[in-house]
């Protein structure tokens, strides 16, 4: 079979082509990871600037003290008068027990990457969306970085297979 590939090129099109195939694959998981602590980071951060969400009031019913510090837990009740949803109560500073807050609900997003299986109430000025950001900067540096390889060896693959570029004369 001749495909005008010589024969020494072989061995290295099929090395750098699993070498891409897997930095897309890294790239695609950090992008979904990505796109999740994005989400969060943006959704946190207009819920508790008043400008997203469902407006209503939060109830601290449990507290967590977790490594990282407090989890406060609790019921969010809408303004229009709908049913109470359990939620994560994002409040400045510590939570009290039996709390009650002005707060605004956002979604709860499932994800691998966020670990939230409830929906968030931010009291407004609540900073703590601002834990995503770390994050959100590292999953974009590791999207970039196998993507980056990923490109670099998909085009070194086209040069083995089909040539350097000739100028047009």
């Amino acid at each position: 079979m001749d495909d005008g590939i010589e024969p020494e090129h072989r061995r290295a099109l099929g090395g750098l082509a699993a070498i891409a195939a897997v930095c897309l694959l890294v790239t695609a998981v950090f992008a979904v990871a990505f796109a999740a602590n994005s989400r969060a980071l943006v959704d946190g951060y207009r819920a508790s600037a008043g400008s997203a969400g469902m407006p209503g009031e939060a109830v601290v019913t449990a507290i967590e003290d977790r490594r990282d510090g407090q989890v406060c837990l609790g019921l969010f009740t809408p303004e229009n008068g709908g049913a109470a949803v359990e939620a994560r109560i994002e409040v400045r500073g510590e939570c009290e027990a039996d709390q009650r807050i002005d707060a605004r609900l956002a979604s709860a997003h499932t994800s691998p990457f966020i670990g939230d299986e409830h929906p968030r109430a931010w009291e407004p000025g609540a900073g703590d969306w601002g834990m995503f950001v770390p994050f959100t900067v590292l999953f974009a540096l590791a999207c970039a970085v196998p993507g980056l390889i990923a490109a670099a060896a998909l085009s070194r693959c086209a040069v083995l297979a089909f040539g350097r570029p000739r100028p047009r004369t």
